[in-house]
């Protein structure tokens, strides 16, 4: 399939953009909303949700791969646009505090603090360590174009095998190097070098066709499935917590990462042809935060 871009655009990206953006609000729905926690296990439904959970997850990785993708050609930070989107977070966070104060939800000190500093505490995690990953991208990309092609591989695969084998191994996040289970800025910068190893290499079409890499996808979605069936019905059979049949439904796992790399490389080649339909996918995923730094 050949690439279509406007501009400086891939229309393909800024798709993947708006359905990650629609994968992250389906994790929330399914979790918030209880619907992972309180259906019968080995029931349709919970066969179902947890598949969904799982096809799902590649979200918040594609939007850094499509960030690297295009940072790679970056030379500098534009702090005008750091600067804007703290603000904007920080009056997204205490206007909702105010509302709620006002509806007499009763706010702690805790509360307040992380109000006040979100980006100096956890309140938003993906900002915060996106943020983090946009201020590093310059130096980063002088690793990125100061090696050679084999030892890019050998740099992934070092990245790959301790931030990522190792979670999908180990049973427990604080076993691991990234106990974080990809929430954090290590696994940003993995995914960094990933997202740009595409982009100096794609031209010499050496990764999997578009069938293929459906095949990935979805096989992947099916693995963890598959993982989170036969783990919580061994825990519950001997009465150790179920919680812990979640360890490869997380962002650093290896089938997450496979499969987020597949669905990305499927995107980043979509060719659309109708120019209002094509104008109306730039409008939407131009306005999600995985653009912010990239245009």
């Amino acid at each position: 399939m050949k690439k279509k871009s406007e501009g400086n655009r891939n229309i393909g990206l800024d798709l993947l953009r708006s359905v990650s953006m629609l994968m992250i609000v389906t994790l929330h729905y399914l979790a918030k909303g209880g619907f992972l926690w309180n259906t019968t296990p080995n029931t349709f439904l919970w066969y179902f949700v947890w598949f969904i959970e799982a096809l799902c997850l590649i979200s918040v990785n594609c939007y850094v791969l499509i960030s690297a993708y295009f940072l790679t050609d970056s030379k500098q930070v534009k702090m005008k646009k750091v600067i804007g989107l703290w603000a904007e977070m920080l009056f997204y966070s205490v206007s909702i505090s105010v509302i709620l104060a006002l509806a007499g939800v009763p706010l702690s000190i805790k509360d307040i603090m992380y109000t006040i500093f979100p980006f100096l505490t956890k309140s938003y995690w993906f900002i915060n360590t996106y943020i983090l990953m946009y201020l590093l991208h310059p130096f980063i990309n002088k690793v990125v174009w100061s090696i050679n092609k084999k030892e890019f591989q050998r740099l992934l695969i070092v990245l790959i095998i301790f931030f990522s084998l190792e979670q999908s191994i180990l049973p427990l996040p604080e076993m691991t190097l990234d106990e974080t289970g990809g929430y954090g800025i290590i696994w940003f910068v993995v995914l960094y070098f990933v997202g740009a190893y595409i982009k100096r290499f794609e031209k010499e079409r050496q990764f999997l066709s578009g069938k293929i890499n459906c095949v990935i996808f979805f096989g992947s979605g099916i693995l963890l499935l598959l993982s989170r069936t036969i783990l919580s019905n061994v825990l519950l059979k001997f009465g150790f917590d179920e919680k812990y049949a979640d360890v490869w439904y997380s962002y650093n796992s290896i089938p997450v990462l496979l499969a987020s790399i597949a669905i990305f490389l499927i995107f980043l080649h979509v060719n659309v042809n109708h120019r209002g339909i094509r104008r109306l996918i730039i409008q939407i995923g131009g306005g999600n935060i995985g653009c912010i730094f990239n245009t």
